[in-house]
């Protein structure tokens, strides 16, 4: 990273802000094409190689390389790394927990670690073959390199988080003022608490999308100069978002437009070639969609296993207004949860607008700033209003009914349009407090331009209170995830201390547990095939048969993993053994049954 960060910085014009969002994208980009021709582990060695190769030329060619980095030390610099070196300390050694990353998101990961390709039509252990694997890629090159840990692979995640977060940063006008860069870091506090409901100790991506979408928008707000080069990062910034979920299509799609509004405004003041090819980048982000469609479509056909992807049928039907009594069951349970305000997506993004409604009046009536701000509400309003008839649409047409009409999963599917909204309103709100500031001249700020003394009390009151709500938020969020961790049920405990003495990714296997919970939700299922790496194995928890049949279904095994003291499955061994058995692996051939 330090070798293609510090060629970008004095190769381009792009400011620090964004470069380590655009290496990280440019990085996985390279990464998704090696894979589609198998030459994926080649090309991580390739890019590793050039790094390191780029720092050795930039050492070599300029003694004043570390002299420069040095120079570009600053506050929001030490304050990015502060914020990095706590949850890397704090993920270092956790677990992941999350449901999904079993179902999907970690299996992939561990996939492309173990394989070094990209799944096919006989890989099982996938469970969802068509989607994207923008942010799979990095963790897996950051795994080949550092190791393959569940940690590490958090920490990786985290690291295109902060990457991406990074970026917000250079939306601020007077970048020596303290004050907007402490609300920036606050905002990262405020963040944990909307991303509450599956934080960062996983490798879920729907808050990723959200900080990624975030950075795209910055990129524009900066689009004022060097136009090809900032074209060409937003392109690969938009690129590695629509390969990371295929529903950042939509977000995709508005940054595109509002860049193109930009670019239209623009046009009658700048002719040269460079302004006008700047608008074919722009494809790029649309053109790995379709190739990874279509490799999709080659590689596994009929057998692509699709989760919440619309149905055209079933669309076309809603618009013509014939839904079915299920829908009509989903449809009222999903306005009943958006517009309760016990649902806590609800409070959020309720407190989000409201506060920018009040700071419109504000600035409205004080400083008769009113058709920009008012717009950018507008723009915020609508595409959450789409977002959440698109979320309602994906319920009543692509998700189970068992669990559309409890509205599962809404907190998580929200939580990305509840952060765009906020990650966008911060940077607005900051630039409109820059620009009514007493001393409109940056050069000639300092210490002493305030109005009056009270003005001065409360900058340095307000920077204060923000940095402590910075601090209290990631403290209190670090701490949670620690805390939640060793909450984790004997059942996984007992699983991976298993798995780390011996290896069972071949043959057949039963796993017994007397958690009825996790069993009917399938999470041990998951989760075994994880640790295992084995799809085939049967999870179960009824063991009321007789002795012959409970002999029959035992010897259709290779082994059995007793996950703790279930009382049916050791009563019944013991009749047919004489022995007790306690929590752990056992070969069925290494078992001696008594005749009866």
């Amino acid at each position: 990273m330090l070798g293609y960060s510090s060629f970008v910085r004095i190769k381009t014009h792009i400011p620090k802000y964004f470069i380590y969002i655009g290496v990280i994208s440019f990085q996985v980009i390279l990464l998704f094409l090696a894979s589609l021709y198998n030459y994926l582990p080649e090309m991580s060695i390739i890019i590793y190689f050039i790094g390191l190769g780029l720092f050795i030329y930039l050492v070599t060619l300029n003694k004043s390389v570390f002299t420069a980095i040095f120079d570009n030390i600053s506050i929001i610099s030490i304050g990015m790394l502060f914020y990095l070196l706590v949850y890397i300390i704090s993920l270092w050694n956790l677990k992941l927990t999350h449901y999904d990353n079993f179902t999907h998101w970690a299996t992939i990961v561990k996939f492309l670690f173990i394989e070094n390709r990209l799944p096919e039509a006989t890989d099982t252990i996938i469970t969802y073959n068509n989607y994207p694997i923008g942010s799979s890629l990095y963790l897996y090159y950051i795994s080949k390199f550092v190791g393959f840990t569940d940690g590490i692979l958090m920490i990786g995640q985290f690291l295109m988080i902060t990457a991406a977060q990074y970026s917000l940063f250079n939306t601020v006008k007077d970048k020596r003022r303290i004050l907007p860069n402490a609300i920036i870091f606050s905002s990262f506090g405020i963040i944990t608490y909307l991303n509450f409901s599956i934080r960062y100790d996983n490798l879920l991506v729907d808050l990723l999308i959200a900080v990624i979408t975030i950075s795209a928008i910055s990129i524009i707000y900066d689009y004022n100069q060097n136009y090809l080069q900032y074209s060409i990062l937003l392109s690969l910034v938009l690129s590695l978002l629509v390969m990371i979920k295929a529903s950042a299509l939509l977000f995709v799609i508005i940054t595109v437009i509002i860049f193109l509004i930009y670019y239209g405004k623009n046009l009658k003041y700048n002719r040269s070639l460079k302004y006008y090819l700047s608008p074919l980048f722009l494809t790029l982000p649309f053109i790995l969609n379709k190739v990874w469609s279509l490799h999709v479509k080659a590689v596994f056909g009929k057998m692509v296993i699709k989760k919440h992807e619309l149905s055209s049928g079933s669309l076309s039907k809603i618009m013509e207004g014939k839904i079915t009594e299920n829908q009509i069951v989903i449809l009222k349970q999903y306005i009943k949860t958006v517009f309760s305000f016990e649902t806590k997506s609800t409070i959020q993004i309720s407190i989000i607008f409201l506060v920018s409604f009040v700071l419109i009046l504000f600035f409205g009536f004080k400083y008769k700033k009113w058709s920009h701000n008012i717009l950018i509400f507008s723009v915020n309003l609508l595409v959450s209003l789409l977002y959440y008839i698109g979320n309602l649409i994906m319920y009543l047409t692509a998700m189970p009914y068992q669990e559309a009409k409890y509205t599962a999963g809404f907190e998580r599917y929200v939580l990305t349009v509840i952060v765009i909204n906020f990650g966008s309103f911060i940077i607005h709100w900051i630039r409109e407090m820059d620009d009514v500031f007493y001393e409109k001249n940056y050069m000639r700020r300092n210490n002493k331009s305030f109005k009056n003394v009270f003005n001065k009390k409360l900058y340095e009151n307000s920077t204060m209170m923000f940095l402590i709500i910075f601090l209290g938020f990631i403290i209190s969020d670090t701490n949670g995830m620690i805390k939640q961790n060793k909450n984790i049920t004997i059942e996984q405990k007992n699983l991976q201390k298993i798995v780390s003495k011996k290896k069972l990714n071949k043959g057949k296997y039963l796993i017994i547990s007397d958690n009825k919970t996790i069993i009917d939700n399938y999470f041990l299922m998951y989760y075994s095939r994880y640790q295992l790496w084995n799809v085939h194995i049967d999870v179960r928890y009824d063991f009321m048969v007789s002795e012959k049949k409970f002999k029959q279904e035992l010897n259709g095994y290779d082994g059995f993993i007793l996950l703790d003291n279930h009382y049916t499955f050791k009563a019944n061994l013991k009749k047919i053994t004489h022995k007790n058995f306690s929590p752990g692996y056992y070969s069925v051939t290494s078992i001696n049954y008594v005749d009866q």
